[in-house]
């Protein structure tokens, strides 16, 4: 998929494509990543799709060993654990909290999946392969959302599959960007973003009458969400007012008042477990001027 590329990508896929018979290519305008996976799923013809974004790497190996298990197993999805990269130095490795070289059927993945944040299933569909005729059949497609678009596409997967497998072997190296979630740059629209992806997840739940998965995504808040929100507003150079307004718009948030209620601030293990107390109890005046320096 040549999403629109501009640094002369288009033409070495091109030239890829006229040396070997089993690559396609598709241009497009930018349409961004959520669109050309739609579209690349759409004119797939493998009997198991998996994705690469352009600017990370896999091992040689990867889809040999995904795909040798998927037949061995007959299996509707198989997956493996991916390790963060920067300036190419591997920088840890992210594991899903399963055990290892296992074949999951439908209802221990049922199961799973009401631990899906806390295991690790969600993070990112790149680490996996899954049968065609499971995402087409079901028309499974990845939301546009600007944070997250492949969490909920993932969570779909595994509740219409019947069967997984795990292999205990990072495969998969993620770039990590200076444009990454982590990175120090103020985002003013964070709080809409981390919304959207929040209530996807949760609508991809109810489409499948799951429940008793609360708890789980209310934790991931709890312990992911609001950190990246509050470390986003450390970020923020702007007035007290502004400041107090953003963490009214933060504690008012739907997704936020369901992490106060079912979980506790301790789930933060890191500085901002202070702030996280402060913002509970609507001390934002305080807030705004600890975080305005």
């Amino acid at each position: 998929m040549d999403d629109g590329s501009t640094d002369g990508s288009g033409a070495i896929l091109d030239e890829y494509a006229e040396k070997y018979d089993n690559i396609k290519v598709i241009h497009q305008e930018n349409a961004g990543p959520a669109i050309a996976r739609n579209v690349g799923i759409a004119n797939a013809r493998g009997e198991y799709i998996g994705f690469v974004d352009s600017d990370d790497y896999i091992a040689p190996d990867m889809y040999e060993q995904l795909y040798t298990t998927a037949i061995k197993h007959n299996v509707d999805i198989v997956t493996g654990d991916f390790v963060t990269v920067k300036n190419g130095r591997n920088l840890n490795r992210q594991g899903v909290k399963l055990e290892a070289n296992k074949l999951y059927g439908e209802k221990e993945i049922r199961e799973l999946v009401l631990y899906a944040n806390e295991n690790r299933l969600l993070w990112f569909a790149v680490k996996s392969i899954y049968k065609s005729e499971l995402v087409k059949n079901n028309n499974i497609h990845f939301s546009e959302l600007k944070i997250g678009e492949e969490t909920p596409f993932v969570l779909e997967c595994l509740l219409c599959a019947k069967s997984m497998y795990y292999i205990d072997e990072p495969f998969y190296f993620y770039e990590q960007s200076p444009d990454s979630l982590a990175r120090a740059k103020y985002k003013g629209d964070y709080l809409h973003k981390l919304e959207k992806l929040y209530f996807a997840k949760d609508s991809v739940y109810k489409k499948y009458n799951i429940t008793g998965y609360e708890n789980d995504i209310n934790a991931y808040t709890m312990k992911h969400t609001l950190t990246l929100l509050l470390s986003n507003e450390i970020n923020h150079r702007s007035s007290i007012s502004e400041k107090i307004k953003s963490y009214r718009n933060i504690i008012n948030s739907q997704m936020v008042k369901n992490a106060f209620k079912t979980c506790s601030t301790s789930l933060i293990k890191s500085n901002l477990k202070f702030l996280a107390i402060l913002l509970k109890f609507r001390m934002y005046f305080i807030l705004a001027l600890i975080t305005n320096f």
